[in-house]
């Protein structure tokens, strides 16, 4: 008699991906190493939250250094011809939402 196999845990990355950052991951990266999951399911996880509304992302301020934007490493040529604005990097806190 050949008993039958143990039952495969099936993972679920979304949600994983959720809990990583509820339990405070703060990057991408970070969710990978925390999961397990390859930097491209986590990536691709993300779009999927974003997407969805589960998570949302604000973006974040920066100024830019007094020495003005060739002091700055991501820095652009399209500073200058957005009137110094910068448009070089624009950096996101990833949100979790109450939604379930």
């Amino acid at each position: 008699m050949n008993a039958d196999p143990p039952a495969r845990q099936e993972r679920r990355p979304l949600t994983e991906i959720l809990a990583a950052f509820a339990a405070g991951a703060a990057t991408p990266a970070e969710v990978a190493r925390r999961t397990g999951l390859s930097p491209q399911v986590v990536s691709s996880g993300v779009e999927h939250l974003l997407r969805t509304g589960r998570l949302v992302a604000e973006p974040l301020s920066l100024s830019c250094p007094e020495q003005g934007c060739g002091a700055c490493p991501t820095a652009t040529s399209t500073a200058a011809a957005a009137g110094g604005l910068c448009t070089a990097a624009t950096l996101v806190a990833l949100r979790l939402t109450g939604r379930d």
